[in-house]
């Protein structure tokens, strides 16, 4: 849970937005569910999402943006799990203007 707090920018809950949903164990220990929210830095759009399966985390980053100049839609994600093993990915859409 602490984890999630820290994740989340200033301004999410006014500039953004959040949900959850998952099923606590023993201990207070989150075991399996997902937590999320939303924020803007500039004109990006950034989710992050922390998702449990059997008390392991993963936390997924999306960012979405408009580039008005290559008429380009760049999306990337970046996952990262147990043992601070981590991958990102972008992906590069043309858009017509």
């Amino acid at each position: 849970m602490e984890r999630m707090r820290q994740s989340m920018r200033p301004g999410t809950a006014g500039g953004g937005g959040g949900g959850a949903s998952y099923r606590m164990g023993p201990g207070g220990r989150i075991e399996y569910g997902q937590q999320s929210h939303s924020h803007w830095e500039g004109d990006t759009v950034v989710v992050i999402t922390h998702m449990f399966h059997a008390g392991h985390e993963l936390v997924v980053e999306e960012r979405l943006r408009l580039d008005a100049a290559t008429n380009r839609l760049l999306y990337t994600h970046q996952v990262s799990g147990p043992g601070g093993v981590s991958n990102t990915r972008e992906i590069v859409f043309d858009v017509v203007p």
